[in-house]
């Protein structure tokens, strides 16, 4: 979530504002307190990956096959993953799906939508695209539901992780777990909702305007925890005090310097 001006290994993508300075589960989560300590925007993302079903079979299978040849095809990347063991296969899939059955899913290197990106990040789309269906799923089932923080695609975890303000309401809880096609939905809770960022952007950008301080991007910071506000120059040289930013903002606020991030 951020405001600005004018998939690798993990792919990600979270719902959000985004504003640039135009001129360049249902335990309570409490706001964190920086008791006299500058906000640091700390704590995990979203916690660990869950451990890979059957990992030791998964990587003897994707050792045998990794660069394997057939009549026609190829084996040009191999993963195991929380989905089995994936494989991307130049040539004739039909060929080297029948010739690799240890390999949970067989898909085309250059097929369609994966011809679009460069050979470093196709497994991680082709992840994705088993997430994708599990996104709108989730959607769909939330739609109109208060409290709604983020939504990522977290290719490295095989999961759809929904931050939501605590506390998570029932019917979004019962919405955590494992799909049978083995991605993961994982809701994550926080003290604050998307609205509530939206609001305190357009509190925070109204106020810094107001007292001609120079800003270049704000948004959620990584944590969801707070903001994160960029500035031009040092951050100890902003014109006024991190009581007066969460004063304005109504959550606390984390100052760096820089311009427009595309990851927090």
């Amino acid at each position: 979530m951020a405001r600005c001006a004018g998939l690798v290994s993990v792919v990600v993508t979270t719902v959000g504002p985004t504003v640039v300075a135009p001129s360049t589960s249902a335990q309570a989560v409490a706001p964190p307190s920086s008791g006299g300590q500058r906000f640091a925007c700390a704590g995990d993302r979203w916690g660990p990956p869950r451990p890979l079903p059957a990992a030791a079979r998964q990587q003897r299978v994707a050792e045998r096959v990794r660069g394997r040849e057939g009549d026609g095809w190829t084996v040009r990347r191999v993963r195991p993953t929380h989905l089995g063991v994936l494989a991307l296969v130049s040539g004739d899939v039909d060929a080297a799906t029948s010739a690799l059955p240890r390999v949970d899913h067989v898909i085309s290197w250059t097929g369609g939508w994966l011809s679009d990106f460069p050979p470093s990040m196709r497994m991680g789309v082709a992840v994705s695209r088993f997430l994708d269906p599990v996104v709108n799923d989730v959607m769909r089932r939330t739609r109109g539901v208060p409290g709604r923080g983020g939504l990522a695609i977290w290719v490295d975890g095989t999961a759809v992780v929904m931050t939501w303000r605590a506390p998570v309401p029932r019917q979004v809880r019962r919405l955590a777990g494992v799909r049978p096609n083995g991605v993961e939905v994982r809701i994550v809770p926080r003290p604050y909702s998307q609205s509530d960022f939206h609001r305190a952007i357009d509190r925070l950008t109204d106020f810094l305007d107001e007292r001609d301080e120079p800003w270049t991007e704000v948004g959620a910071c990584h944590s969801e925890r707070g903001l994160s506000l960029h500035v031009p120059g040092r951050p100890d040289r902003l014109g006024v005090t991190d009581a007066e930013l969460l004063e304005a903002a109504g959550m606390p606020v984390k100052v760096r310097h820089g311009y427009y991030a595309v990851a927090d």
